[in-house]
């Protein structure tokens, strides 16, 4: 689903870090997932109504549990974690 319209997109390139392409998409995956596993794909959408163009990281369902888990143990990088003070 597009993050401006709503409508739907359409994958226009799909990138993992062992076929990185140029690399752009899965550094900035990296970023997010890479504490936790290099285990991910990264897909570039476009919409099909206003052309916006987005990124998606799919992981295995387990990987994300496990990533909420760890992160609310406090064990996720402090700059990926919005702590209340």
């Amino acid at each position: 689903m597009c993050v401006k319209c709503g409508n739907e997109t359409s994958v226009i390139g799909t990138r993992c870090p062992t076929k990185p392409g140029r690399g752009a998409e899965v550094k900035k995956a990296s970023k997010v997932v890479s504490w936790y596993t290099s285990d991910f794909v990264v897909r570039l959408r476009r919409c099909k109504v206003c052309n916006a163009k987005g990124m998606t990281i799919e992981l295995p369902i387990e990987d994300i549990v496990a990533m909420i888990q760890e992160s609310s143990d406090g064990h996720a990088p402090d700059e990926l974690v919005q702590r209340n003070q």
